[in-house]
């Protein structure tokens, strides 16, 4: 958690702010964009409990006033999904190389999954191939033995 937000959209700016001797990273984060907060009156996330699960991270925090929570994840757009009590929160790349969210006040459960939409494509583009095979290797075996099966059932 930080108690100093500064917003640069310009990538240049950003990497140059972060190795400027202006810059603390244990007190401020520098976001690409801007949350739709006031950024002048952001409190301490406190971090109860962290819990890590393959490729997901659930956590319990509390924030007298609101804030921004860093995650020393790397930053990877496409795949990763944060949720505040269930419910689906925007992430911010935060220090050019770790992710971001704003935590509301109060006390909150958050969940962030690492869920790549490549993934969910190859897995049903995966599951649609196998299924046209079995299907395909159905229609083969019984093109081939339904004579057979026809004769049988002719003779009997």
């Amino acid at each position: 958690s930080v108690d100093s937000v500064i917003v640069m959209s310009d990538r240049q700016s950003r990497l140059d702010y972060l190795l400027s001797q202006d810059f603390t990273p244990r007190k401020m984060v520098v976001l690409d964009r801007s949350p739709d907060i006031d950024l002048d009156n952001i409190g301490i996330v406190d971090v109860k409990e962290i819990t890590w699960a393959g490729e997901s991270y659930a956590m319990t925090v509390s924030s007298e006033r609101g804030g921004i929570l860093v995650i020393s994840e790397g930053w990877y757009p496409p795949g990763w999904e944060a949720l505040i009590d269930g419910e689906l929160t925007e992430v911010f790349q935060a220090n050019h190389v770790f992710q971001a969210i704003f935590v509301p006040a109060g006390s909150h459960a958050i969940e962030l999954n690492f869920v790549p939409k490549t993934f969910k494509l190859g897995l049903a583009l995966s599951m649609t191939i196998s299924l046209a095979v079995i299907l395909l290797l159905m229609g083969y075996v019984l093109h081939d033995y339904y004579p057979v099966i026809q004769a049988k059932l002719r003779k009997s």
